[in-house]
């Protein structure tokens, strides 16, 4: 049987448009007792399955890629857009150099600065760095996240605070969250000064931390998504899916348009659909009419009206 290909032309509103966001997905080597490096495949490959469709540009890169990453960070830092970085648990040394040798105006605060998100799910943020594989010694600690942020180092705290359950931000932007032991969980109290907590999607019973939480800068508007800072043993149950979800249902506002459709259902690349299939995909923003062509040789694709 062949492949089905479908295209979309898009016919958009004649007013001006600034381009999507971008996504950049940091898959290097995580803290294994933190985040499996299989597990962690799985969950961005997810995560770009479900919500690649809200940006223009979607990357991965490791330890290998320093010069890529680069180039791509440096290009995105100014751009008049909102971009992501995703962050594994560690912090590459090409956003932070290790050993807080760079303790102000960094790659990672200047991510900030420009008001860009990171997400990090995992260990504690900016804490360590495993590039190679093995964990690299001195480590930032809690100094990492206290110099990028430009707050005092209690704003993540190092141990238990008690079962996060969701609060109803949570379980609405979140559905697939669980209640977990967060064992790096964001105290509240010290987002202060030009930070603000911007969404607490689950809290301890003694509302004094939260985890999964963002946090913005109303200066710079830059954000970070803590999302289940934890151990595997208290992993939240799919953190790809929440992930996901967090893009999809919480972040979506705050990207920039994304003219071009996506999310097509069957996926891209899909064989053996049954001929009765129903075809669905989501509109580019702005869009007010779509075009389908639908057939087999992508080079000569009839318009089905």
């Amino acid at each position: 049987m062949k492949n089905l290909v479908f295209v979309f032309v898009i016919a958009f509103v004649l007013c001006p448009m600034a381009m999507a966001s971008d996504i950049a997905f940091y898959d290097g080597p995580p803290n294994p007792d933190w985040y499996t490096a299989a597990q962690m495949d799985i969950d961005v490959a997810y995560i770009i399955a479900q919500a690649g469709g809200l940006f223009n540009d979607v990357q991965t890169f490791d330890d290998t890629q320093a010069a890529a990453a680069t180039v791509w960070i440096t290009a995105n830092m100014n751009d008049g857009e909102m971009d992501v970085i995703w962050l594994n648990g560690t912090m590459p040394s090409l956003l932070y150099p290790l050993n807080n040798a760079s303790p102000d105006g960094s790659p990672a605060e200047l991510w900030l600065d420009n008001g860009n998100m990171f997400i990090n799910v995992g260990d504690w943020f900016a804490y360590c760095s495993y590039e190679g594989g093995v964990r690299q010694t001195p480590e930032n600690t809690g100094t990492g996240a206290a110099n990028i942020l430009d707050l005092d180092a209690s704003i993540i705290t190092g141990s238990s605070q008690g079962v996060m359950p969701p609060t109803a931000a949570g379980t609405t932007y979140l559905p697939s969250l669980n209640q977990v032991d967060s064992l790096r969980p964001v105290l509240l109290s010290a987002a202060v000064g030009n930070w603000e907590v911007a969404e607490i999607f689950a809290q301890n019973a003694a509302g004094t931390h939260a985890d999964p939480v963002v946090i913005h800068n109303t200066v710079t508007d830059g954000y970070v998504a803590f999302i289940n800072q934890s151990n595997l043993a208290n992993s939240i149950t799919d953190r790809g899916l929440t992930c996901a979800e967090f893009l999809l249902n919480w972040a979506a506002p705050l990207l920039g348009p994304n003219p071009y459709p996506g999310g097509p259902n069957p996926a891209d690349g899909a064989i053996d659909v049954p001929v009765d299939a129903n075809l669905g995909w989501t509109r580019g923003d702005g869009a007010v009419q779509d075009e389908v062509y639908l057939g087999t040789d992508p080079c000569a694709l009839p318009l089905v009206t």
